[in-house]
């Protein structure tokens, strides 16, 4: 398995930044499910209120256009992407930034989330990653995440076995067991699991 670098990963969703959206109807491998992933988490808080929302890979907004928030962040690698959110939601508040260079203030957002975004940080990153989120949230805040991840290895496995040529050996794709410890050992609590997709799962934690 070679997996994609930073460089790399910038490359791709600089080129996929205007045709995303029209992608994303109909995926393929992993992707697979997609929407219905969305809408899954997203009803976990739909009828809740929060002042502030911080989206971390929000590529075309798609996600956090789901949720109630007097004012919306985000943050994405690519320049391109924030350019194509920024055309479709011009109200947000939109930055370059990754889940370890967020570039927000400690204690600012009532919920942070994101979609589709946390397997494309370095394995070796991802407790970081959850170090950050948790920072940035205020006192009781929450984070929900949606991602493909897996149960355990064999399952990870299992899936590479049914997808196929579709399946992308450039990703390292986390497990559930690795990313509630890296939650739980930042401070995360009143951690929940839920499966959303055939290769998609959903956490929400509180601050």
């Amino acid at each position: 398995m070679i997996l994609r670098n930073r460089k790399e990963t910038l490359e791709l969703f600089d080129t996929w930044a205007g045709t995303y959206d029209e992608y994303i109807q109909d995926p393929k491998g992993p992707l697979l499910g997609y929407e219905s992933s969305l809408v899954e988490a997203a009803s976990w808080l739909e009828k809740r209120s929060f002042h502030s929302i911080l989206d971390i890979g929000i590529g075309t907004g798609n996600f956090a256009s789901r949720f109630n928030g007097k004012n919306i962040f985000g943050v994405d690698l690519s320049q391109k992407m924030i350019i194509e959110c920024k055309h479709q939601h011009p109200d947000y508040h939109l930055s370059l930034g990754t889940f370890t260079k967020n570039n927000q203030s400690s204690r600012m957002f009532d919920l942070t989330v994101s979609s589709f975004a946390f397997h494309e940080v370095d394995s070796e990153e991802r407790p970081d990653a959850c170090k950050e989120t948790h920072r940035i949230l205020k006192d009781e805040g929450l984070f929900l995440l949606v991602d493909i991840m897996f149960a355990s290895k064999t399952a990870r496995d299992d899936a590479r076995k049914l997808i196929g040529k579709y399946w992308d050996s450039s990703e390292d794709y986390p497990l559930i067991s690795d990313t509630d410890e890296a939650l739980r050992s930042v401070g995360f609590k009143s951690i929940l699991w839920k499966q959303t997709g055939p290769y998609h799962w959903a956490v929400i934690s509180q601050k």
